[in-house]
C-alpha cells in the first residue's frame, strides 16, 4: 500500500509482525537508495493485507489485517503537531539504522559513546521531560542476531553525550568490524512520545598494519666481494 509521501510493507519476521513505512531518497553520494522505519507493531497477530483509504479531505487512514479483525492507524501530515495523534505505552517503539561498516569492513572499531538530541511532544506541543517518555540505545554487531542495550533508558532533554555501558558495565566501549544501532522510544501516556532530532556515535578505527621490508642488494663479480645489502 502507499500514498503520496510512504510505501508501507507488513513484514512477518518470524514471530512478530511489523509495517514499515519506506521512501526512496537520495543520498549524500548523490545515488538514489530506499530508507525503511518500523512502524507498526502488530506482535504475533497476523497481517495478510494492509490499504491506504481516504475518509475524508483530512482523514487518511491505513487499514490492515489484524489477526482475526481489522484495525487502522491515522495517516497525517504532521504527526508530532496532531493533537489527535496516539502512540503506543506497551513495549517500545524503535528505529533501526543500517550497519556501520567505518573505512573498511576488515578493520576493527572500538566506539565510545554517543550524542543524542531529544524532546518531548505532548498532544502535538513541545513539553518538559518527563519521567515517563525514555530513549534508549541498542545495538548489535558482527554475528549477533538480537540488540543489546549500551545506553539505559533516559528522559534528559537536549543534547547530551552519554558514555557506552557493554555487558552493563558503565564506560565500556564495543569492540566489533560492523555495529547496527537502534534507538528505542518509550512513554506511558498515549499523548505524548520523546522525539530524536539528532544521533552521532563516536568511535575510532584500527587500520590493519602492514610491514613492508625495502632492500637493495649489490653483487660484484670479483671473487674477494660478498653480496651486499643497503
Amino acid at each position: 500500500a502507499g500514498d503520496k509521501d510512504w510505501l508501507y510493507v507488513a513484514v512477518d519476521e518470524g514471530t512478530n509482525t511489523i509495517i514499515y513505512k519506506g521512501r526512496e531518497i537520495l543520498n549524500k553520494q548523490g545515488k538514489l537508495q530506499w530508507q525503511w522505519c518500523p512502524w507498526v507493531f502488530l506482535g504475533t497477530n497476523a497481517c495478510a493485507a494492509i490499504a491506504v483509504c481516504q475518509h475524508s479531505t483530512t482523514d487518511f487512514r491505513l487499514w490492515f489485517g489484524y489477526g482475526d479483525t481489522t484495525a487502522y492507524v491515522i495517516l497525517s501530515d504532521n504527526p508530532l503537531g496532531d493533537s489527535a495523534t496516539r502512540y503506543p505505552t506497551t513495549g517500545s517503539s524503535f528505529l533501526r539504522m543500517s550497519y556501520d561498516y567505518g573505512t573498511d569492513p576488515n578493520w576493527d572499531k572500538l566506539w565510545q559513546s554517543a550524542v543524542i538530541e531529544t524532546h518531548r511532544v505532548d498532544s502535538g506541543a513541545i513539553t518538559a521531560a518527563a519521567g515517563g517518555e525514555t530513549v534508549q540505545l541498542q545495538y548489535r554487531d558482527d554475528t549477533d542476531t538480537t540488540a543489546t542495550a549500551i545506553i539505559a533508558a533516559y528522559t534528559t532533554s537536549g543534547v547530551v553525550e552519554i558514555n557506552f555501558a557493554a555487558a552493563g558495565v558503565a564506560g565500556t566501549p564495543i569492540n566489533n568490524k560492523r555495529v547496527q544501532f537502534e534507538l528505542h522510544l518509550a512513554s506511558d501516556t498515549n499523548t505524548a512520545t520523546p522525539v530524536v532530532t539528532f544521533f552521532q556515535a563516536k568511535g575510532v578505527e584500527k587500520p590493519t598494519t602492514v610491514r613492508i621490508h625495502e632492500a637493495t642488494y649489490a653483487i660484484d663479480d670479483s671473487p674477494t666481494q660478498n653480496a651486499e645489502v643497503y
